[in-house]
């Protein structure tokens, strides 16, 4: 787990259509496709928490200076791969329709490792 925070696009989400900016659960762990910013060596998909949405990077950020989010801890049994996992993730789903926001999320570990 690094412990950074990341935006990306909601669309780069598995399973993850939120209706609205309010639309997600911060303790559901979903499958995020990150681009590794600096020379895409790390790009990859890996387990994230969705923490903010918004219609646009500035707003996230902008969010993000005038309050500091806790960070809902993800138990260390987690294991993203697992058929539990993705049925649950699913099932939050299931109502949700497609948005083109962006999601802040924190990436917890690689598919590489």
């Amino acid at each position: 787990m690094d412990k950074k925070l990341y935006v990306i696009l909601a669309k780069d989400i598995t399973n993850f259509n939120p209706k609205n900016n309010t639309d997600f659960n911060t303790r559901s762990v979903y499958t995020a496709f990150w681009r590794d910013p600096l020379d895409g060596k790390d790009s990859g998909h890996y387990s994230a928490q969705v923490l903010m949405l918004g219609e646009s990077e500035k707003e996230i950020q902008e969010r993000m200076e005038k309050k500091k989010d806790a960070m809902p801890k993800i138990p260390d049994s987690h294991d993203s791969s697992s058929e539990t996992c993705e049925e649950e993730t699913a099932a939050l789903n299931k109502k949700r329709q497609g948005g083109w926001r962006k999601a802040e999320w924190h990436r917890h570990s690689t598919s590489r490792d």
